[in-house]
């Protein structure tokens, strides 16, 4: 029979109506905790659907700087004809221009010609943008773009430094840093390490490594390696490994697996696995990513089975299957998880005939992802399922999903569970929602 709220319910089931790239990443100490090599800055860290209700069992248990830049209405044709006309051989009168436009136009043509003047006058625009009228966040992106134009990136530094205090510090003294850790790393480094911990420098530290990376990849990645503390370096290395791991594939590889695995490598671990699934060989990538102890190891086999999900999840299915519980156990709720969130009706055909000991968790991964798209299908599947442990993590699964809307329409489910225990604490928990929704509110139900 169907509920009010279009649950299917087998006769039977209700019992009198009671029946889910590259960081651990901390924050810097103080400076007056530094030690070692102070030239080098602290790394900081960086970057329901409809179908109906789930149905009720049927068993139960009674570098990119100014240059690369984009900016809306930044040319000089989307302003007014006279102040364009102007602004290349008189930018201050056509500057005044913009002021005196009114009040519905006068911000976005003010920030448009800064914009196109950067490029040409920067220590211009410097001086009127402190003195104009732009909001905050409008200040910080002229800011941005004008100090990756000026071409004394240290003065540029500097100005980016006395101008900009508040939350957007971080964006400009970052884009400064950018381009002046081109041409003096260790100035910009050295920067960096006297900034104070927080937001801005973090924004500011993750843009320079970046550009840096971008630069000079060997140098960005040797201070990365350099940093001596596990978590500050993974926040490094996290700023370096996507153009490592794009760059030099192979020494980013031939590195990792020289290493003990440390979480600090995880992100580049990843992206190196990915990288290897997208361009050659799956089985390859994942024979490679076993090669690569501890923690980064796994990171980057799970990284692996996604990527190949992305291009052909059977083939990465019969592969695991193939390896055996080595491979699944640790790999099968990844695959499980990253394939239904696709293709859900094939991926639960996979996890359903699995003999793995994993099965449990590659159910719940399955049902978290076909709830959201389809309850009815989900919970029809889970129904089918043979009574037990894996498809008890599936219905705790759907408990935890959909119990707090509809703790009746659910109740079926939690007494399906096998075991006694947790059957008896998820039909307390229920009644305990159900009775919450009786309980009167200024002397109503509701």
């Amino acid at each position: 029979m169907e509920s009010g709220h279009g649950l299917r319910i087998k006769a039977g089931a209700l019992m009198s109506g009671m029946t889910l790239v590259i960081l651990g990443l901390v924050s810097c100490k103080d400076s007056q905790d530094k030690s070692g090599d102070q030239s080098h800055p602290k790394a900081v860290p960086l970057a329901d659907a409809g179908h109906g209700k789930p149905a009720a069992p049927t068993r139960h248990h009674g570098h990119a700087h100014a240059h690369e830049h984009e900016h809306g209405g930044a040319s000089l044709s989307s302003l007014p004809p006279r102040i364009a006309e102007l602004a290349e051989k008189q930018p201050a009168e056509a500057l005044d221009l913009a002021k005196a436009l009114p009040a519905g136009e006068r911000e976005q043509a003010i920030k448009t010609l800064l914009l196109a003047l950067a490029e040409e006058r920067p220590e211009f625009v410097a001086r009127e943008l402190e003195a104009s009228t732009l909001g905050r966040a409008d200040m910080a992106a002229v800011g941005e773009v004008l100090v990756g134009y000026w071409p004394d990136s240290r003065k540029a530094l500097l100005w980016a430094d006395q101008t900009f205090k508040g939350a957007d510090r971080g964006q400009v003294i970052g884009a400064a840093l950018a381009a002046l850790v081109e041409s003096s790393p260790g100035d910009a480094l050295a920067f960096v390490d006297g900034m104070p911990v927080g937001q801005p420098r973090e924004a500011a530290f993750n843009r320079m490594m970046q550009a840096w990376a971008g630069t000079d990849l060997t140098a960005a990645v040797e201070y990365a390696r350099g940093v001596k503390d596990p978590a500050e370096a993974a926040a490094a290395m996290a700023t370096v490994a996507d153009m490592w791991a794009a760059k030099d594939a192979a020494g980013a590889a031939a590195f990792l697996s020289g290493t003990a695995g440390e979480p600090r490598y995880a992100m580049l671990a990843q992206l190196v696995a990915a990288n290897q699934v997208r361009t050659g060989d799956p089985a390859a990538a994942l024979a490679w990513a076993a090669t690569v102890p501890g923690p980064s190891g796994l990171k980057a086999r799970e990284s692996a089975i996604a990527a190949w999900s992305d291009v052909n999840p059977a083939a990465a299915a019969a592969y695991l299957d193939k390896a055996g519980a080595p491979a699944l156990v640790p790999l099968g709720p990844k695959l499980a998880g990253e394939w239904s969130a696709r293709d859900p009706a094939a991926a639960a055909r996979w996890v359903e005939a699995s003999q793995s000991s994993a099965q449990g968790a590659m159910v719940a991964e399955v049902m978290q992802n076909w709830l959201k798209a389809s309850p009815r299908d989900a919970s029809t599947w889970l129904d089918s399922l043979p009574e037990g442990p894996a498809r008890d993590h599936g219905i705790l699964v759907l408990l935890r999903r959909e119990a707090s809307g509809d703790p009746a329409g659910v109740f079926p489910w939690a007494d399906a569970l096998s075991t006694p225990a947790a059957r008896e604490a998820e039909m307390k928990r229920l009644q305990s929602l159900m009775a919450a929704d009786y309980a009167p509110i200024n002397g109503k139900r509701h």
